[in-house]
């Protein structure tokens, strides 16, 4: 329960991955303890905590030679980075101050509001109030939101297509590279 603030409706994840089924690429959800099924039926995608013969070496294997991979900062994103391979896009994942991983990945994480305005929190904000445990969000009077399904498959599609090589970034992107990367330079505990 102290991790609940990590949880997300695996539901919020259905547009993504029939994205990518449209695509021609197999989605195969990992994990081991799943509260429930993917509702997305598709020959493509295969649930893979509810299979029988699950086995803990196909994690890995599957991790490693994935085209990418799509995680949350749970810990078995961090065997694809460590081999090198493939990229990871992080969505809903927290907290902020994890994202320091290898170049091609890309990180979306949750959305935190203040409780008593509604206000989105800031960069800055966000770096400052990096939780490990739930009741510390709730202490400092935080909500903790679920990225869209739009949001997620937004993430995902750019990750795709980095891949593919058929992402074109505009100088929109780049500057908001440069200055979210500027911030956490700046941020005392990067």
């Amino acid at each position: 329960s102290y991790h609940n603030y990590r949880d997300t409706d695996i539901d919020t994840y259905v547009e993504a991955s029939q994205a990518l089924v449209d695509r021609g690429y197999w989605v195969i959800r990992m994990g081991k303890a799943m509260h429930k099924r993917l509702s997305l039926q598709h020959q493509r995608v295969i649930d893979y905590p509810f299979v029988e013969d699950q086995d803990d070496l196909m994690d890995i294997w599957l991790s490693v030679n994935c085209r990418f991979f799509v995680a949350t900062a749970s810990g078995i994103d961090t065997v694809p980075w460590v081999y090198g391979k493939p990229p990871v896009v992080y969505v809903n994942a927290l907290p902020l101050s994890l994202c320091a991983s290898p170049i091609n990945n890309i990180w979306a994480p949750k959305h935190l509001r203040w409780k008593d305005s509604g206000r989105l929190l800031t960069l800055k904000e966000h770096c400052q109030h990096g939780y490990g445990h739930t009741i510390e969000y709730e202490q400092a009077g935080i909500a903790v939101e679920d990225l869209s399904p739009a949001e997620i498959t937004a993430a995902v599609t750019e990750c795709e297509q980095r891949v593919a090589g058929t992402w074109v970034e505009t100088k929109e992107d780049q500057d908001r590279q440069q200055r979210f990367w500027a911030a956490l330079r700046n941020w005392p505990d990067f």
